[in-house]
């Protein structure tokens, strides 16, 4: 079924009905100051930012029966007037996110189709997805949880104050030996050198990735895997915080984004 015979069909019928298992998070506010709302897919893991409008429509969606109906139901109890179009749009964003109930038979035969579509044999799946693609191999939210007391300090303001102080006096120490500091980079281009440069590149990445990680678990946020992406064949590590979007501080946010540098 396409989003077209969608639009077309809820001009007559009923409105189609939405997953059960769906969620309503409040968002941070646009720049303009009008409110955001996340749609939460709890079996995919995955967040949908709608404005102020589709939150309206979704939260009488149940009750508006109809297009019609609901269009009407807007415009008595908001200060807001959809259209039919609009009405439309928004059904076929739903449809083609998957959010809608497989109610009907058109459904089911929309989401059968797009499942075999999906599940090919690996070597398929690998010269399709070989741009990136993820392998999670470990879940670490209860771990997280259970040692998030002892990584305390070093969200501690001192802390930070000693990590700047060590910074400077890094910075002026390698100042006095320039020279030195600039040919030990010669040794770098051995067997030997490569290995060790690879084992602390390894190990900075390990704590990057927690830093994410235990600043988000700091917040409230879940985290659902760590494991590792492949970017063209390429491997690095990865920490999954996409529940990031419940929060609506963006300060928060931002916090969580930049806690593997900071």
């Amino acid at each position: 079924m396409s989003g077209a015979v969608v639009q077309s069909d809820i001009k007559s019928v009923q409105l189609p009905p939405l997953r059960e298992d769906l969620k309503l998070l409040p968002g941070s506010p646009h720049r303009d100051g009008s409110p955001s709302w996340r749609i939460h897919d709890p079996l995919r893991n995955q967040f949908f930012e709608i404005g102020w409008l589709e939150f309206e429509l979704l939260a009488r969606w149940a009750s508006g029966g109809d297009p019609e109906g609901l269009i009407e139901q807007m415009e008595e109890e908001t200060t807001l007037s959809p259209t039919l179009a609009e009405v439309e749009e928004l059904v076929a964003f739903l449809n083609a996110n998957q959010l809608l109930a497989p109610g009907s038979a058109r459904i089911r035969g929309e989401l059968r189709t797009r499942l075999r579509r999906k599940s090919r044999p690996w070597y398929e799946t690998l010269l399709h997805h070989y741009l990136f693609f993820r392998v999670p191999l470990v879940r670490p939210d209860a771990f997280l949880q259970r040692t998030l007391p002892a990584v305390e300090i070093f969200f501690a303001r001192g802390f930070g104050v000693l990590v700047f102080i060590v910074l400077l006096l890094d910075l002026f120490l390698v100042m006095r030996q320039w020279h030195s500091f600039r040919e030990s980079f010669v040794h770098f281009m051995s067997l030997k050198g490569l290995l060790y440069y690879a084992l602390a590149g390894t190990f900075a990445k390990i704590v990057h990735e927690l830093g994410h990680a235990y600043v988000a678990k700091r917040h409230g946020v879940r985290v659902t895997a760590k494991g590792l992406a492949f970017l063209i064949m390429w491997p690095y590590l990865y920490t999954d915080t996409a529940e990031t979007w419940k929060l609506s501080d963006r300060r928060k946010q931002l916090q969580i984004s930049s806690a593997g540098m900071l």
